[in-house]
């Protein structure tokens, strides 16, 4: 399945991750992969990955989406403040959480056994 590019996203090398990473402007960059045809799979459950580094200010108000497709219905990896989410919408809202610091790599999963969320 082929992203979509939206916008500019900045794809070069990382020296810390030794390979190559994008990085979004946090208005309108954004890589997207056609899923809201799946959504109804996901109620039998799903996992998510994320790889990210957030840089900004994680004092910041508004939600900051890292990882999602979110159109009436889905799923998301995103920020308010300091806090992930791991978001996902299956007929019913589902939500599990974790504390991030700004400026450090995070490998994160989201996993929904079609019972249990949970963010690792």
């Amino acid at each position: 399945m082929k992203a979509a590019v939206h916008d500019e996203p900045v794809i070069a090398q990382d020296g810390a991750m030794r390979k190559q990473v994008a990085a979004f402007d946090g208005l309108n960059d954004a890589l997207a992969y056609p899923l809201g045809d799946q959504y109804q799979n996901l109620s039998q459950g799903m996992t998510l990955e994320c790889v990210f580094r957030y840089d900004g200010d994680t004092a910041a108000t508004g939600e900051k989406n890292l990882c999602s497709n979110k159109e009436a219905g889905g799923f998301s990896m995103s920020l308010v403040g300091d806090t992930l989410s791991f978001m996902l919408h299956t007929g019913a809202y589902r939500s599990a959480t974790a504390t991030i610091d700004s400026g450090r790599w995070y490998h994160a999963a989201g996993v929904f056994d079609g019972k249990q969320i949970k963010l690792y």
